[in-house]
């Protein structure tokens, strides 16, 4: 029996015992494809699902992956659907994902989607096809031929690999998951041009053996030191935390154990629960926050761009006393300056700072009270805005059981409200798009819910919902069981606000004309509810998940249930400006 170790995480060796005893598996002796080989290279790798489309240019991989079985493959409608269902995987499960395209327009498909996964780190491996390797960049007009397919696809993947010679396959896949893995991550193409897929070789008798490792990078120990320094004659110190941080919530524990204090980006949501008294969740700028950093002599931002979507384009004040910690060098001086920087995995950057200043840091002893009086003021001010919808979260919280993925498509329910006022207890629980792309909701929580084991429950617009709509369909076939939260408002609401407060009232091309949801729901085989009533938020909601057997659609009528108290025009936004005043992201 393979043992996991330190090394090399539990589902590569999982992946690993399964190849082992797999009757499928050929013999070192055998000939293979060139496709047969991405098929056993990804199984050795950990990938367990994989999401596409069949095509005339990937059929050879997928021809094998079938014949083997060890793989899950998700026939979806469309390649960008099936992008974002293996970035919403591997978000809900830390674990890789794959996602099949063919060559030209599908692998074009991924783009919006790829973005999406490098700007949120997620461990993506995309293999697609390309023309027969002797007419790539000749612009013959082959079959799905483009200019420059490895260019585009490079754009928007941390990193991109061609293959060469089928004997490369079982190395280079191993290379492009160890990359994808490695912090920061991020969704790397493997290019696999359609004559390497078909051409049969001798199979490597190492085929199975090219594993990736992720080890963490251990800090400078004098670095932590310096860090030390610096931070133990400080009185008021808050932690911002990013999704950098996901694996450091108990060294940041012990850094609250000792007095200081937490604050979380968006995107970092979880990595210390939102019910810790210690932490201001994710209400990072709001007037009363703000207040409150002025108070602060240091902040440490851990894994975090401290980036302009949620500073104003880096206009916030955040104490001036900044110390940076992330694995990424690029971090150093990206946006907001700083005192120091301590290059490392978090979780040991911390832990190491704990050890140093367990006797030797001395808060302010009123500093965790004022933290809690703050984030008290910052959230009832919050509430006032949301008109019937402040009732409406708690409810909606109340009614989804703690452990659920809460994913959000973006929408102006989610900027309202969802991003922040929604609570969320682990990094793993936080799903959203993290670049800003609309209708990516729906895809995103199809890859969570196939993957978590755990309940899964999805927000989106009306709007959100139709640029994917045809997903439902893959929902249903896979028996993705989570519950879709449909805000209907009828086209694009934060868009509406944005024409309001900045082009005088003018609307002009935001009312999109949703189908009948219900309608849709029913040709389809999907579940579908409504809530009419803030009374409804309980029942209708607590049944769908006490019976969480495939697709549950709850549909709520904005229009119907009551507007905001103010119209939240753009992210991030100025809740204490006046009525209409928009600020930059």
């Amino acid at each position: 029996m393979y043992l996991a170790s330190d090394a090399v995480p539990l589902h590569y060796a999982r992946a690993v015992e399964r190849a082992a005893s797999d009757p499928k598996k050929a013999m070192p002796d055998e000939p293979v494809t060139g496709g047969g080989l991405i098929a056993e290279a990804l199984e050795a790798v950990g990938v367990e699902i994989a999401f596409g489309i069949v095509s005339v240019h990937n059929l050879p991989i997928l021809d094998a992956m079938n014949a083997r079985g060890r793989i899950r493959f998700v026939p979806t409608r469309n390649e960008a659907g099936a992008t974002s269902m293996a970035d919403g995987y591997a978000r809900a499960t830390g674990r890789l994902a794959a996602v099949i395209s063919s060559t030209g327009p599908g692998a074009a498909n991924t783009i919006g989607s790829l973005l999406e996964a490098q700007v949120a780190g997620s461990p993506v491996l995309h293999v697609t096809g390309e023309i027969p390797s002797h007419l790539i960049g000749r612009g013959g007009g082959s079959v799905h031929d483009s200019r420059d397919q490895h260019g585009v696809l490079a754009s928007v993947s941390k990193a991109i690999f061609r293959v060469g010679s089928p004997q490369r396959i079982p190395s280079l896949v191993a290379e492009a998951a160890e990359t994808a893995l490695a912090p920061p991550m991020g969704p790397v193409t493997i290019e696999v041009p359609i004559d390497i897929q078909k051409r049969k070789v001798p199979r490597p008798g190492d085929a199975d053996t090219f594993k990736p490792g992720s080890p963490a990078l251990p800090p400078q120990s004098e670095a932590i030191d310096r860090l030390a320094r610096c931070l133990e004659d400080k009185r008021r110190v808050i932690i911002w935390s990013g999704s950098g941080a996901a694996g450091a919530g108990n060294a940041i524990r012990r850094l609250l154990n000792l007095g200081m204090g937490h604050v979380s980006s968006i995107h970092g949501r979880g990595v210390i629960p939102e019910d810790d008294p210690r932490s201001l969740g994710a209400f990072n700028i709001e007037k009363p926050i703000l207040d409150f950093y002025e108070s602060c002599d240091a902040m440490i931002v851990v894994g975090s761009r401290l980036r302009g979507h949620e500073t104003r384009d880096f206009t916030v004040a955040l104490p001036e006393d900044r110390h940076i910690v992330d694995v990424d060098l690029d971090a150093d001086g990206r946006t907001y300056s700083r005192t120091t920087f301590t290059r490392g995995d978090a979780a040991m950057v911390l832990d190491g700072l704990a050890d140093r200043l367990v006797d030797r840091f001395r808060p302010d002893p009123l500093f965790h009270a004022d933290l809690v009086a703050t984030r008290a003021v910052a959230v009832n001010r919050y509430m006032s805005l949301l008109g019937p919808y402040g009732e409406f979260c708690a409810a909606l919280r109340a009614a989804t059981p703690k452990e659920a993925v809460w994913v959000r498509d973006i929408t102006i329910s989610n900027t309202a409200w969802g991003n922040r006022l929604f609570p969320v207890f682990t990094p793993r629980d936080n799903i959203y798009p993290v670049a800003a792309g609309i209708g990516l909701g729906l895809p995103l929580a199809i890859g969570a819910a196939l993957g978590a084991g755990r309940p899964v429950l999805c927000m989106s617009g009306d709007g959100g919902l139709c640029v994917n709509l045809a997903e439902m369909l893959t929902a249903v076939d896979q028996n993705a069981a989570f519950v879709l939260l449909v805000m209907n408002d009828r086209g694009y609401g934060i868009i509406r606000n944005i024409q309001d407060s900045q082009f005088g009232g003018r609307r002009f091309y935001a009312d999109v004309r949703p189908p009948d949801i219900g309608a849709f729901c029913r040709s389809i085989g999907a579940d579908h509810r409504r809530i009419a009533s803030l009374d409804d938020v309980g029942p209708v909601v607590g049944d769908a998940f006490a019976d969480l057997r495939g697709l549950k659609v709850v549909e709520l009528d904005m229009a119907a249930f009551g507007e905001f108290s103010k119209a939240f025009p753009a992210p991030p936004v100025d809740h204490n400006a006046n009525a209409g005043q928009r600020h930059g992201q």
